[in-house]
């Protein structure tokens, strides 16, 4: 099962479909589809889709296109 399913189940955070979690990533808040979060990065706003993330706290660092991986 991917992690971000298994944090919403647990935890009852949506997290959204391709979003990715650094290691050691906080959130508190939804991640929207294709986002990334940094390592150790802490989420405390509602990240939108196909950005990438990182900092304490987060804040976006760029916007990515839809295909880029």
């Amino acid at each position: 099962m991917p992690y971000a399913k298994l944090v919403n189940m647990f935890l009852g955070m949506p997290i959204g479909r391709a979003a990715c979690l650094g290691i050691g990533a906080t959130v508190s808040k939804r991640i929207h589809i294709r986002a990334r979060i940094g390592a150790g990065a802490v989420v405390v706003d509602s990240i939108p889709e196909c950005v990438l993330v990182h900092g304490v706290p987060a804040k976006v660092i760029r916007k990515m296109a839809m295909g880029e991986n």
